[in-house]
């Protein structure tokens, strides 16, 4: 269902993340000098990997699928373990499911009885959205196809061979690079990966990916076919006769993957498209089937949280922060040595407000950049390049 997300929780301090007992982090200091360096910091646990820099929110980054399986995301991950994820890593780092925002999300299902293996459909798809496939081979990521757009990519895989297992596993994947195009959908926090309703909307949106594959069919006979079709799907069945059309217009190319999927459909009523759609929205609603009993924990989950959130503090040790962890190491550190904390902020030179800037913003403008850095502003270095000196002796310089 769900696998990779990145997430953060705007205007969290991270200090109380210092302490953690699952996290090791570095203590940001200069062990030769003593000065505190605020460096950019990645502990990991459970496939979840925690970014912080100086100034910034807490990132986080990782499988919700690997969190809960030990690290492999080969098993089906249904509704009920997506919520036992969510629940035990937000609980455990603090983390509120209703302020925590998504940056990136992958959904997708795995196909366990797709009558064709991952070759043949690799074989068969030709494109999307007019665009060629691009392949990959790796020991990480495995074999597979992958096709990028402005807002999300489409990947296709054997889950099979990526994990060494036996039989024939395809994984079809969304990789939401904006979140705006789940934004029909309403998804923007982690807790929205909690509605069932909100989850139910994605079917319509793999149904639309899959339409925009083209797909090809071996099981067509051509002898069926006039020599007006055969001559144009024999040279059609071939991706790179595709993409050799983009120098054509919009509505030529149109015209022509209409053809095609005319005389797939006409030859072929029940076609691998199809199939595939069938397969991928079947896969996706039985990962949302939910026993008894678990909605109610869903419900009683985000309200705890609801409830809670005004209680939370950044301090880990003492009664101030009952819901947290109670860790018994020092807060003298954090005390001393705080996160910078959000204020008004003034530009270095001509003193404007920059609040709405980047968190490391100095300068208003370009030109306060300029007149900052300008050397005319050291009038001691700007004499000596201008003047230069005498034998060692500046022209301004004073004697007794």
């Amino acid at each position: 269902m769900v696998d990779f997300v990145k997430i953060t929780e705007p205007g969290r301090n991270p200090n109380y993340l210092f302490h953690h007992p699952d996290l090791w982090l570095r203590p940001p200091l200069d062990l030769e000098l003593g000065d505190i360096q605020f460096n950019e910091v990645e502990p990991k646990f459970r496939d979840m990997t925690m970014t912080c820099k100086t100034g910034q929110d807490v990132f986080w980054a990782g499988s919700l699928h690997k969190y809960h399986q030990d690290g492999t995301n080969f098993a089906p991950f249904p509704y009920r373990e997506l919520f036992y994820s969510i629940r035990e890593f937000s609980d455990r780092f603090g983390v509120n499911p209703l302020r925590a925002e998504l940056h990136n999300v992958e959904f997708g299902v795995n196909l366990h009885n797709f009558p064709l293996s991952f070759r043949q459909l690799q074989k068969a798809l030709l494109t999307f959205k007019g665009k060629e496939f691009i392949v990959f081979d790796s020991v990480i990521e495995g074999l597979g196809i992958k096709a990028r757009s402005q807002r999300y990519n489409l990947k296709i895989y054997d889950k099979a061979r990526q994990f060494n297992q036996p039989g024939n596993v395809i994984r079809f994947e969304i990789q939401v690079k904006k979140m705006i195009f789940l934004a029909e959908v309403g998804i923007k926090y982690v807790a929205d990966l909690l509605d069932q309703d909100k989850l139910r909307q994605i079917e319509a949106i793999l149904g639309r990916v899959i339409d925009d594959l083209l797909m090809n069919d071996h099981r067509i006979d051509l002898k069926r076919m006039s020599k007006p079709e055969r001559d144009f799907f024999k040279v059609a069945q071939y991706p790179r006769y595709w993409s050799d059309l983009k120098e054509l217009n919009t509505r030529t190319r149109d015209n022509r993957r209409r053809r095609f999927r005319d005389i797939v459909r006409k030859y072929q009523p029940e076609t691998l498209q199809d199939q595939l759609k069938n397969s991928v929205l079947v896969e996706w609603q039985g990962l949302l089937d939910t026993p008894p009993g678990i909605l109610t924990q869903v419900a009683e989950f985000l309200n705890r949280w609801d409830s809670n959130s005004q209680k939370i503090s950044t301090k880990l040790t003492g009664s101030e922060n009952p819901d947290l962890y109670q860790i018994n190491n020092s807060d003298v550190w954090l005390e001393r040595y705080p996160t910078p904390t959000t204020s008004t902020r003034a530009c270095k030179v001509c003193a404007c407000d920059i609040s709405d800037r980047r968190r490391d913003a100095i300068f208003c403008s370009k030109r306060c950049r300029n007149q900052d850095s300008n050397p005319r502003n050291n009038p001691r270095n700007y004499r000596k390049r201008k003047f230069g000196t005498y034998l060692g002796i500046s022209l301004f310089q004073s004697f007794p």
